[in-house]
């Protein structure tokens, strides 16, 4: 019995025991990640419907803005190619009504 060798035993046990630990491990893990992924999150659709309404109402309010902006920009275009080919006696009556209509606002606005 004296070359009966203990070492290789308990050697042979730790190796088992943490190979267990390793394999059980392993199995809780797969089994936790397949949970999640049959998790399905729950969605209301009426909130979607609000934010895809919200979203769609700001496009068509940015769409106006631009939209008025453009024609603003052709309207000031027009009066600057008509002042352009204006001879100069007609770019001088234009200036003249618009200080007599401006006199006449300032006169409106003091009363």
């Amino acid at each position: 019995m004296d070359d009966f060798d203990f070492s290789g035993i308990i050697l042979t046990c730790f190796v088992i025991i943490v190979a267990g630990a390793l394999f059980f491990g392993f199995i809780g893990a797969v089994k936790k990640s397949l949970n999640k992924s049959d998790e399905t999150p729950i969605v209301d659709s009426s909130q979607m419907l609000r934010e895809q309404d919200e979203r769609t109402q700001q496009i068509q309010y940015d769409h106006d803005k631009m939209m008025d902006g453009q024609e603003q920009k052709i309207k000031d275009g027009e009066k600057l190619m008509e002042t352009r080919s204006a001879s100069p006696q007609e770019i001088q009556r234009r200036q003249d009504e618009l200080m007599r209509d401006m006199e006449q606002r300032i006169k409106d606005m003091q009363r």
